[in-house]
């Protein structure tokens, strides 16, 4: 959860003005405490962390579902490919799976994102458009602020909420943990990974 709201905030203040009215000015630009307590419950965003959290965990055992976290993935990519391809009932040769798992690690999607996920095309007076979205590092005909210019695809490192929270939104975080996630293994899981329980 606080990893998800760190990464929103370099998020939503690097797009740029022309996607943001296409979208009605969504997303906002927003300061690390706008962003946050869009997800403290009873904000816009909040359904997108502690709902879901909630409405998965009931899930877990069905037959159809694997929940899986990121922070799991972040140690070990390997293990998270095969623990997908076991669900899936997928086989994979030796070389099939360092493929895979080449191809999903932070390294090769930072290689790839320019080329692929900074420009949609939008349809205007019936004709296409390339629209670039997101000012990522480096971009000289940018109208965000320098200090916003993040790349899309950025660290891939779980904890860096712990860096992101101040002390009074850390406080304000684990006050309504227990509220918000009541099973202990659910908040438990939710923030860390590991095995999952029964």
């Amino acid at each position: 959860g606080k990893d998800m709201v760190a990464s929103c905030f370099p998020h939503f203040n690097a797009h740029r003005t022309s996607w943001r009215n296409i979208w009605g000015g969504f997303p906002p630009p927003s300061s690390p405490e706008e962003v946050f307590s869009q997800f403290m419950p009873g904000g816009t965003l909040a359904h997108l962390y502690w709902e879901y959290v909630r409405q998965w965990w009931k899930m877990r055992g069905a037959p159809n579902v694997l929940l899986l976290h990121y922070s799991d993935a972040a140690k070990d990519l390997s293990k998270t490919v095969s623990t997908l391809a076991d669900f899936l009932d997928v086989k994979l040769s030796a070389s099939e799976h360092k493929t895979v798992t080449d191809k999903c690690s932070i390294q090769h999607m930072k290689k790839k994102e320019i080329s692929s996920n900074m420009r949609i095309l939008a349809w205007g007076n019936d004709q296409a458009k390339d629209l670039s979205f997101f000012c990522g590092d480096g971009d000289e005909h940018c109208d965000v602020p320098e200090q916003y210019r993040w790349s899309l695809i950025r660290k891939g490192r779980d904890g860096e909420g712990a860096q992101f929270f101040s002390e009074a939104m850390r406080a304000q975080w684990e006050s309504v943990l227990a509220s918000e996630l009541p099973d202990l293994e659910m908040r438990e899981w939710s923030q860390h990974g590991g095995t999952l329980p029964p």
